[in-house]
């Protein structure tokens, strides 16, 4: 069953924002910082950390029980697949953990990421936070964001480094298929052949070098000429 919460509500990060500037009463009576304190799990000493971009806090937006928040100090957990804020306004800044069931949707660091249930294969599923890359004539691509942890140790102390392992998926009906192989579109979208052969032929580089940029062109050109997308396994 295909749960996108986000459809319902396509121009919701351009609703009315309640930011600090407005009462920062009625924002804390919100809910929006009523979740758990963040407790960090993991000893991260370098940039090889289960966090989205920057291991800082960054000023972003999110859709909370369907009310937008701007002007929030958010982290992204991709490890575990958390939202994190700072909460400026209460004694020794805790961080708090938002409430995952109830974000919509949020923008952090020039990326926007939706809060979504898709449906795999048949009585399968994934929920969390996707980056939609494309959404152009009913053609979707999704960016799951993931992380792989390594235990490492020192002289001095034992600590965890983290690596990106993300997954890339196409919308086919209702259905959001898994991108195997960028070698291997060809097979995998079979009714797209001719399209996507001449852009790996002309962009062979950029297919070697950037698998995501790749992707995006491929398939903004199958969209751009979509009928239907087929697939074969």
């Amino acid at each position: 069953m295909l749960n996108e919460v986000s459809l319902a509500q396509k121009n919701s990060m351009d609703m009315p924002i309640y930011n600090w500037s407005d009462s920062i009463i009625g924002q804390q009576n919100s809910g929006l910082f009523n979740g758990f304190v963040y407790v960090e799990k993991h000893k991260m000493i370098n940039d090889r950390h289960k966090f989205f971009k920057d291991f800082n806090f960054s000023v972003g937006k999110v859709i909370y029980d369907n009310k937008p928040f701007d002007k929030i100090l958010l982290k992204y957990n991709i490890y575990e697949d958390q939202l994190i804020l700072k909460h400026s306004f209460a004694p020794n800044d805790p961080t708090v953990l938002i409430d995952k069931k109830r974000i919509v949707e949020f923008s952090l660091l020039d990326h926007h990421f939706v809060n979504l249930n898709i449906e795999i294969e048949k009585g399968k599923s994934i929920a969390g936070f996707f980056e939609r890359l494309i959404n152009i004539n009913e053609l979707q691509v999704l960016k799951k964001y993931q992380k792989r942890i390594r235990n490492r140790t020192n002289e001095k102390i034992q600590y965890q480094e983290f690596t990106d392992d993300n997954q890339y998926y196409v919308k086919v009906d209702e259905t959001y298929v898994p991108i195997k192989n960028p070698k291997k579109l060809s097979k995998q979208f079979s009714s797209y052949k001719e399209i996507i052969n001449s852009i790996l032929l002309d962009d062979e580089a950029i297919n070697k070098s950037s698998y995501e940029e790749y992707l995006i062109k491929v398939f903004t050109a199958i969209a751009k000429n979509k009928k239907s997308v087929n697939t074969k396994s």
